[in-house]
């Protein structure tokens, strides 16, 4: 690859990034009112591009967007063959904080790339205590106080 070529393809990967970040932009201040907004299409083809930048770009996006299906369009980018792209999507789900996505983490604890892991190491934690305040809010309110400590003790487990 010649000088020209790598500053040619810099240029067109800036570009998209650019037009992906417009373009959600553009769907969030349209759709706010809406129900849900549709994605963009250029930020749902950026998950599917070649490039890892653009991908990593369309990922932070979505994650982003506050769209119900968010959690659904990246987690199958755990599986990317690009850790910094894993590091992305992981982070991008503790961003969106959906309780579903604990298993598919849960799941890749194991990648041995050190920039996952640590990313892994700051969202697994805080997507876990989602879940406990979730199901141990919901054991105390159901013990009408009946069984003090139930709360710090599954805390401890």
């Amino acid at each position: 690859m010649t000088f020209v070529s790598i500053m040619t393809f810099d240029t067109s990967v800036k570009r998209l990034c650019r037009a992906l970040t417009a373009g959600l932009l553009a769907a969030l201040l349209c759709g706010a009112q809406a129900a849900r907004a549709e994605l963009p299409k250029k930020l749902l083809d950026g998950l599917a591009a070649s490039s890892s930048k653009v991908r990593i770009v369309a990922v932070s996006n979505v994650a982003r967007s506050k769209d119900p299906a968010a959690r659904r369009l990246i987690e199958p980018l755990l599986a990317d063959a690009d850790p910094a792209v894993r590091a992305a999507v992981i982070d991008g789900l503790g961003r969106i904080a959906d309780p579903a996505a604990l298993a598919a983490l849960q799941a890749i604890r194991t990648d041995a790339d050190p920039t996952v892991q640590q990313v892994l190491k700051r969202v697994l934690p805080a997507l876990e205590a989602l879940v406990i305040n979730i199901y141990v809010g919901e054991a105390k309110d159901l013990s009408g106080g009946a069984l003090p400590g139930l709360a710090a003790k599954l805390r401890r487990e």
